[in-house]
């Protein structure tokens, strides 16, 4: 039972990993993105 499901909560981890990472990135990239093409409008 615990070898069944240790893998399954390391590859959810990574998961959540994986989603705040690029959520992160994608915050600052609208962060920064923004603001130029506010300018341009």
């Amino acid at each position: 039972m615990c070898f069944q499901v240790r893998p399954r909560l390391e590859r959810w981890h990574r998961y959540v990993i994986m989603c705040k990472t690029m959520s992160r990135t994608l915050a600052s990239y609208l962060i920064h993105v923004r603001p130029c093409l506010g300018q341009w409008h």
